[in-house]
């Protein structure tokens, strides 16, 4: 396997201040959640669900579907982002669970759950075996009927566009005003590109300035498509932002 150090470097960097992206988090977390369960409830039957959130990051997901009652665990590859998801899990008196683990082996025993989230474009941090990796796990810990349920930008518009940049995006914190924003360095060729993210903050009198860099791979959605089937996946499904309501792409597939 590719070590992923600098992948886990990024988040566990981003992780005290990643949730300055929005203007109310909390909210954020609640309109995720609720997107996520409109395409479960569609994929899955309404089942009750037992959640792995493999990307759980801070606890986006994972504490919005909890605080709608599914039973949630969560992993990511950045310890400190499972610190700060349990902090925050504790907080809101979630119970969720987290722990640190890579996605390509997943410590969890097989059909464990009857649903995988994996979102906010974590998966394209891999590419060729890593990613197939992935998937086979989240396969594996999928029970029979089970659903796994990932989020990625729109690479087939990226590739198309090359964008170099994002728009900026302005908010409010306690701390003060925060601007968001990311320069992209593609590699000719490759769909492979360099994400420089930047954070300004401000506290009235001055700005502080953070600046991270990792690597995602431009994941068209029918290489995606075809890399699930290979892992195992059936009744592959995608769903835009406005047949969902989230803030990506979504693929649902079954095992």
């Amino acid at each position: 396997m590719e070590s992923l150090d600098g992948v886990r470097a990024f988040y566990d960097s981003l992780a005290e201040s990643y949730d300055l992206y929005y203007d109310d988090w909390q909210i954020a977390r609640q309109v995720q959640a609720t997107a996520l369960l409109r395409v479960l409830g569609a994929s899955s039957g309404g089942t009750s669900l037992r959640v792995l959130d493999c990307a759980s990051g801070i606890g986006t997901q994972s504490l919005g579907l909890a605080a709608q009652g599914a039973v949630v665990i969560g992993s990511d590859l950045s310890l400190a982002a499972t610190q700060r998801a349990y902090r925050e899990s504790e907080s809101a008196q979630l119970g969720v669970p987290f722990i640190a683990s890579d996605m390509r082996a997943l410590a969890f025993e097989s059909r464990s759950f009857n649903c995988v989230v994996c979102a906010d474009n974590a998966l394209p941090h891999l590419q060729g075996h890593d990613l197939h990796l992935a998937l086979v796990e989240m396969h594996r810990v999928l029970e029979v009927g089970g659903t796994a349920i990932i989020s990625t930008r729109d690479y087939d518009e990226a590739l198309r566009e090359q964008p170099r940049s994002t728009l900026p995006s302005t908010n409010n914190s306690p701390q003060g005003r925060v601007i968001t924003f990311q320069l992209w360095d593609w590699t000719s060729g490759e769909g492979r590109y360099t994400l420089e993210h930047f954070q300004m903050m401000s506290d009235g009198d001055a700005w502080t300035v953070h600046r991270r860099e990792t690597v995602y791979y431009a994941i068209r959605r029918g290489d995606l498509t075809n890399a699930l089937n290979v892992a195992g996946f059936r009744e592959i499904r995608w769903y835009s932002t406005r047949q969902s309501g989230f803030h990506q792409p979504l693929v649902c597939a079954r095992v």
